[in-house]
């Protein structure tokens, strides 16, 4: 059995999201504006495949393995104008969860952000 913990945008929104590479984490103070590739649909931030035979424990693969918090990038919609934001994820692999910890996006429309950091 294969587990995808996904996240996908809302309306006009859009996810950071690399071709090739999915759901890329942030280091904090990356700066956060049109140079990102960005996506309408979203993905996998990764997957656990769990063995039913022989009792063998899960697989864990992508690159939010593990309960690490990390930023990814976010591009909203705010009163019709785009703005630059991030928030903070991790992953349990054991509970097979997504967690939101922080989030923040650039009050003024079309401003970058950085990673981690509230304007």
């Amino acid at each position: 059995m294969t587990v995808f913990l996904s996240v996908g945008a809302l309306g006009n929104n859009m996810v950071q999201y690399t071709e090739g590479y999915g759901h890329q984490p942030l280091a904090d103070s990356t700066l956060i504006d049109d140079s990102l590739t960005w996506t309408i649909y979203g993905g996998s931030l990764a997957h656990i495949n769990w063995s039913i035979k022989l009792g063998w424990d899960h697989i864990w693969s992508g690159a939010w393995a593990g309960v690490s918090v990390m930023s990814l990038g976010l591009q909203i919609m705010v009163n019709d104008s785009n703005h630059f934001g991030w928030v903070k994820l991790s992953v349990d692999s054991e509970l097979g969860t997504l967690t939101v910890h922080d989030y923040a996006y650039q009050p003024t429309p079309g401003e970058p952000i950085l990673a981690g950091v509230h304007p």
